[in-house]
């Protein structure tokens, strides 16, 4: 069993398995203790970007739908509020594939950069927000629980960037569907 513990060479370096997994699973194997990078560099612009799409909606809320009323309005307040989320996350999704084409198909899987992790926070932002908003302001009905569901498994899926430090690039095909 040593031997086959201390063999990790790979590439002429001695590779330390056991501390490569416990920093997949976001442990810090020298210490002990969780991996406080993802909590200082991601909640607090996700907290940041939730707060802008609160702003947003009392934007389009002041001076948009102004001589609608009742359920109707807040209806097309958020779809409003959708629609910037659609034309932001859009724009960009369709300019990054046109400038990293390469980029795109040809590594997917492990490419990863923290300024680009912004558009994945952004969209996460604007799921809490509209879910939120979901149990706040609509009636509970088939309709309200898939789109709930949908918030909440986008949330699920696109924390793995998050936590791993891969799929970024997946994250954006998968974004696309939002354009729609």
């Amino acid at each position: 069993f040593a031997k086959l513990w201390n063999a990790g060479v790979y590439g002429g370096q001695r590779t330390n398995y056991f501390n490569y997994s416990l920093s997949l699973t976001g442990f810090n194997a020298d210490v002990g203790s969780p991996d406080e990078s993802l909590t200082m560099t991601n909640v607090a612009p996700l907290f940041c970007y939730t707060l802008f799409w609160c702003s947003i909606n009392l934007m389009v809320s002041k001076y948009c739908w102004t001589k609608w009323k009742g359920f109707r309005r807040q209806r097309l307040i958020n779809l409003t509020t959708s629609l910037v989320h659609s034309t932001v996350t859009g724009c960009y999704l369709v300019v990054y594939p046109c400038r990293n084409t390469r980029l795109m198909f040809a590594s997917p899987l492990h490419y990863y950069s923290h300024l680009e992790t912004h558009l994945v926070l952004l969209s996460m932002g604007y799921f809490i927000y509209d879910a939120i908003d979901m149990l706040i302001n609509d009636i509970l009905n088939a309709s309200c629980l898939v789109l709930m569901f949908h918030h909440i498994s986008a949330l699920y899926f696109l924390s793995f960037v998050l936590i791993t430090h891969k799929f970024l690039l997946y994250s954006y095909w998968a974004l696309l569907m939002e354009v729609q």
